[in-house]
């Protein structure tokens, strides 16, 4: 029906591993290939994707460690068990403000209004990205003419201050599309994931 919020990850560290940006990080894991981890919330997860497509755009040979949820991942990672890992900001973000974690790159297309200093992917220079989003489905069958009232009011009420703030909380860029805009980006976005889950070589279990 329509798309509430983009939902980004965050690329995080301990702080005491020392690379302060994906670059440096890279360069750290190259200096150990084959002896680096990462830690993804499940496999075929979008933590697990954005993983695999770093580990091959640079070749580090990094071994993913597929974890029951992003609070065990996190916490392996806090411990140094980990040295990095892509996480949802709602998950992330309290260890993040407390400096328990470093960011390094956000996901988006766009910084992370509450980490403005963090670049995007991009802006570190790898343009490996894939958009992550959250959506209000209808059933199939619902009236047009309901599906077109109930989508113009959730982007009223997306767009408000309050509504924006919510979503940052919950790890969520405020959007908010129309029923048309939503079909697309299902297309689209559908089949970017699916290519990246072949190129990464992620199978179903």
């Amino acid at each position: 029906m329509t798309q509430h919020g983009l939902a980004p990850l965050m690329m995080v560290v301990p702080p005491t591993l020392g690379p302060k940006s994906v670059k440096e990080f890279v360069a750290w894991a190259n200096e150990r290939k084959g002896k680096v981890n990462f830690a993804s919330f499940g496999i075929g997860s979008s933590s697990h994707i954005w993983g695999e497509m770093l580990n091959q755009a640079e070749k580090l040979d990094m071994t993913h460690v597929p974890y029951k949820g992003a609070g065990p991942a996190i916490q392996d990672t806090l411990a140094g068990h980990i040295p990095m890992t892509i996480q949802d900001l709602a998950a992330s973000g309290p260890a993040i403000s407390g400096g328990k974690l470093a960011p390094l790159a956000v996901t988006s297309t766009v910084r992370w209004p509450r980490l403005p200093d963090v670049p995007t992917f991009g802006e570190a220079g790898y343009k490996i990205g894939l958009v992550g989003w959250n959506g209000i489905m209808a059933p199939a069958g619902t009236p047009k003419e309901i599906v077109e009232r109930v989508s113009a009011e959730i982007r009223k009420l997306v767009q408000t201050p309050e509504g924006k703030e919510k979503l940052l909380d919950m790890g969520l860029l405020a959007t908010g599309t129309t029923p048309a805009e939503m079909t697309d980006i299902m297309k689209t976005g559908c089949a970017a994931w699916g290519d990246a889950v072949k190129r990464a070589g992620v199978e179903p279990e």
